[in-house]
């Protein structure tokens, strides 16, 4: 039988080493693929969140806030915060 590729993402089977993330403290902008993001240590306004192709993602957050440690995902590639902290979630390399 063959292996279901999709499965394996979503049970995070397909990339069993390290998963790659990266804290993000900054005003800029981030310019990355990355697939997850999480507030950490309080509530932290986005204010530019961009879809891998190039649309504004924006309208998925309520009041462009990013509540502490909930997992907002998608498919990203930029995003900038006003202070606080997120941690994104690359995608596998």
């Amino acid at each position: 039988m063959a292996r279901d590729i999709g499965l394996d993402r979503v049970t995070g089977q397909a990339n069993p080493g390290n998963q790659q993330f990266l804290q993000i403290v900054t005003s800029s902008v981030i310019s990355v693929d990355f697939w997850a993001f999480t507030a950490l240590n309080g509530n932290v306004t986005i204010t530019q969140l961009t879809n891998q192709d190039g649309t504004n993602a924006l309208g998925y957050l309520s009041n462009a806030t990013a509540y502490q440690n909930t997992l907002y995902t998608g498919r990203f590639k930029a995003i900038a915060i006003t202070p606080g902290v997120v941690k994104i979630e690359f995608n596998e390399q």
